[in-house]
């Protein structure tokens, strides 16, 4: 009985591991936090709204058609009233109105194309917008990452000196270990206790705003798994956010030129209706007819607006060209630093794989000597201490590592 007592213990405890300490990966909260933005949804719906103007400045210059009604009666009494050769006494109009604006090809490409630019914009900035979550996550993801390292290296410390001070309790009550030497341990394993709980917290928190970021609702101390960033292929200024959305600036600035000049070219409309207007004068019955006609406006004077139009469409590209060789600098000297502060970290990540083995095994030969009375207290406390700190810079320097490779994949200039 207390076999299968203890063996559904166990499988109760396997279970619960499964559904309270689940493993989250990167990805996993990147995709949450992207399915939950507000900004991408918004500019998803502009895509959208921008295609829809298109569709309808297209029917706007296709063949447009009304119908109106009307009908007036304006009595008279002893010669009181409207004075009938304006009003006619009565009317009634019922006419059926068609109309097209006449746009040349060239006009109509040209307003197309300044919906199509829009909507590459606008899907330029989803990349960006996307970019700015991920790098975000990511930096997040990171620092909980090194917050949970620093809490395994704690709980591992604190392991391995719980360990001892069974031992060392049993020497300083057989007397084989000073009252004081014991005392310091005691200190430092207090210290390690209290610093192991600010480590908990501090990964609790950390995880907390990685849930809300991502905008998750989590109550569960999850446990995150070795993020995995690579350095992404590099990508030159041209293929960057920047110099796509100058590209397309460029192209705009073109096409408002265009617009500028096709906006005081000859405008042309032709129309026509049909239908019955009647005064009921004379052979009401008669007064069905039709009409055409053809609408011309013509531009002869503007007081050099035109001119002063394209001026200023010319001082925004000039600045555009400003910026974009401001932004190419910056982007190549951004990278450049980078590049090297990555080096900088894999080279003490290297040196640092030594001196794990000789600090380590200087810890254990120094718990060994410290039961015979070969080494002191202040020595063995002082190399668990160099152990601590060197592996507390290598976890800061893996996690910064990572972070200067998330600046590098997702450059976002100031």
């Amino acid at each position: 009985m207390k076999k299968q007592t203890f063996l559904l213990s166990c499988f109760l405890c396997i279970i619960c591991s499964g559904v309270y300490a689940q493993n989250k990966d990167l990805n996993y909260f990147i995709q949450k936090a992207k399915n939950n933005s507000s900004l991408l949804y918004e500019l998803g719906n502009k895509i959208k709204i921008t295609e829809l103007d298109s569709l309808k400045t297209r029917a706007a210059y296709g063949l447009t058609s009304s119908a109106t009604f009307n009908t007036v009666l304006s009595p008279t009494y002893r010669g009181i009233g409207y004075d009938s050769a304006i009003s006619n006494g009565q009317t009634a109009d019922a006419i059926l109105n068609v109309s097209k604006q006449l746009i040349s090809r060239q006009n109509l490409k040209t307003k197309f194309g300044n919906y199509s630019l829009d909507k590459k914009s606008i899907e330029n900035q989803v990349q960006l917008s996307a970019d700015v979550i991920e790098k975000a996550i990511t930096e997040q993801y990171i620092t909980t990452f090194l917050n949970q390292e620093s809490l395994h290296l704690s709980d591992e410390i604190v392991s391995f000196l719980q360990k001892e001070d069974v031992v060392l309790r049993k020497l300083t009550k057989s007397s084989n270990l000073r009252q004081t030497d014991y005392l310091s341990f005691k200190v430092m394993l207090q210290q390690n206790l209290f610093n192991n709980e600010q480590q908990r917290s501090l990964w609790m928190n950390n995880l907390s705003t990685l849930n809300y970021l991502s905008g998750i609702e989590n109550n569960e101390t999850d446990t995150l798994m070795t993020p995995t960033i690579a350095i992404s292929a590099p990508i030159s200024f041209e293929e960057s956010f920047y110099g796509r959305n100058d590209v397309i600036d460029s192209l705009k600035n073109e096409n408002n030129k265009l617009l500028i000049k096709l906006n005081y070219k000859p405008k042309i409309a032709v129309f026509a209706n049909g239908g019955y207007s009647s005064s009921f004068m004379t052979s009401a019955y008669k007064n069905f007819g039709v009409s055409i006609g053809v609408d011309i406006s013509l531009s002869l004077y503007d007081g050099k607006q035109k001119k002063m139009s394209l001026m200023q469409n010319e001082l925004n590209d000039q600045s555009r060209k400003r910026y974009c060789d401001t932004y190419r600098q910056r982007y190549k000297l951004q990278v450049q630093d980078l590049r090297k502060q990555i080096e900088r970290c894999d080279k003490l990540i290297s040196m640092a794989i030594e001196q794990f083995k000789y600090t380590r095994a200087l810890v254990d030969a120094n718990a060994l000597l410290l039961g015979v009375g070969e080494v002191s207290m202040t020595d063995f406390l002082l190399s668990v201490t160099n152990y601590m700190n060197i592996r507390a810079v290598d976890i800061q320097n893996r996690a910064n590592r990572l972070l200067l490779i998330n600046q590098l994949n997702y450059l976002i200039l100031p």
